[in-house]
């Protein structure tokens, strides 16, 4: 029976190589690198990695949270919030360690308090004021670098 005990308490670990694809692996922690475009085709796993990543920053940082934006706001729960979502269950988390709400979209691990805002940047008031005094945001996910127009993709 102490054995059952024993190995009931031992916390599971989760190795992050064995739930992101090798090729996002060397970013995955690297502090050096400040922007990321991850590119890939359908079913590249962008959204995975994003959503393992952002959690994984409120998780492991204790002084910073996470900002996640979509081009348009009406999109945002079926699409970046359950991926935040999945990211906890792909790293076997309890949800129980986090408070998570819709209204507003927010998820916060409550052992550190640190917190991932959501927002769609469908115009600039959307995004204006997304401060948070004590945990300093460290973090910026924007989902759909397809919907930004580049000049260079224009045509004018």
């Amino acid at each position: 029976m102490k054995s059952l005990t024993t190995a009931q308490s031992k916390k599971k670990q989760v190795r992050i190589s064995d739930i992101i694809i090798p090729k996002y692996r060397g970013i995955f922690n690297n502090r050096a690198v400040k922007h990321i475009i991850l590119t890939s085709g359908r079913a590249g796993t962008k959204s995975s990695f994003a959503g393992v990543r952002g959690i994984y920053q409120i998780v492991s940082d204790a002084s910073g949270s996470v900002v996640v934006l979509r081009k348009h706001h009406n999109k945002l729960r079926k699409t970046v919030y359950k991926e935040m979502l999945r990211g906890i269950n792909r790293l076997e988390i309890s949800k129980k360690k986090f408070e998570i709400t819709k209204s507003p979209m927010e998820i916060t691990y409550t052992k550190h308090g640190t917190t991932m805002y959501f927002a769609g940047s469908d115009g600039i008031d959307d995004t204006k004021g997304i401060i948070d005094e004590d945990k300093p945001i460290k973090l910026v996910i924007y989902k759909c670098m397809l919907s930004i127009k580049s000049r260079r993709n224009s045509v004018e």
